[in-house]
């Protein structure tokens, strides 16, 4: 009989070996190709990859911001301050030391306990907790709180005064006249146009100057 036939298939071929060098190139070339596929999916601003050199920052814009709210001409004299001088132009004078001065062209005068003003004030509105002495004209309000002691000539168009204030000195209410004085707005001239005859009549040559 005839013997039995072994395998009839043939072995497989063992592989070729792959050289180091081919799988070093093989290696670079896919890790480049993954690093730009990367950078080109990475999103704006993220993180640069390890080894690449970092991106200049952008430049940043300025931030608006709104314009700082500019007060109005404001002095304040401190405690053991003591100021001595004309103050003009000064729009609110907040007195806590000492002032001797003559306050002109001014919207308000506060004088805070203990604080002293020596001299002559025309203002407005005025507040005193502390201690006035001179000449005082309010064309507004004057407001005496119980702390504030007054002393001297005193004009006002109104006043509130608190229990326990002192006054004292020539004190007043201002008229009507006395007040358009005080606040600059004097009578008008005898040969203006606008009175003419001082009874509303027009007068022939009024407003002007006439020689011999």
């Amino acid at each position: 009989m005839f013997g039995k036939r072994k395998g009839t298939g043939r072995p497989s071929e063992p592989s070729a070996p792959q050289l180091p060098e081919a799988a070093g190139l093989a290696g670079r070339l896919a890790g480049g190709m993954a690093a730009d596929a990367a950078a080109k999916a990475a999103p704006a601003g993220s993180a640069p990859a390890a080894g690449a050199p970092a991106p200049k920052p952008a430049p940043r814009r300025a931030e608006g911001r709104p314009a700082p709210v500019v007060e109005g001409r404001k002095l304040v004299v401190g405690r053991e301050i003591c100021l001595s001088g004309e103050i003009k132009t000064c729009e609110k004078l907040v007195v806590e030391g000492k002032v001797e001065a003559d306050l002109r062209d001014s919207h308000s005068l506060e004088i805070s306990e203990p604080g002293l003003f020596k001299g002559n004030a025309t203002v407005e509105d005025c507040e005193i907790s502390g201690t006035f002495e001179g000449e005082l004209t309010v064309t507004g309000l004057l407001v005496v709180l119980p702390t504030g002691r007054v002393s001297g000539k005193i004009r006002y168009a109104q006043m509130e005064l608190s229990r326990g204030a002192k006054l004292s000195g020539d004190i007043d209410m201002l008229d009507d006249a006395g007040l358009r004085r005080a606040r600059g707005e004097g009578p008008k001239l005898a040969h203006d146009n606008s009175t003419p005859g001082g009874d509303g009549t027009p007068v022939a040559g009024a407003g002007k100057s006439q020689i011999g």
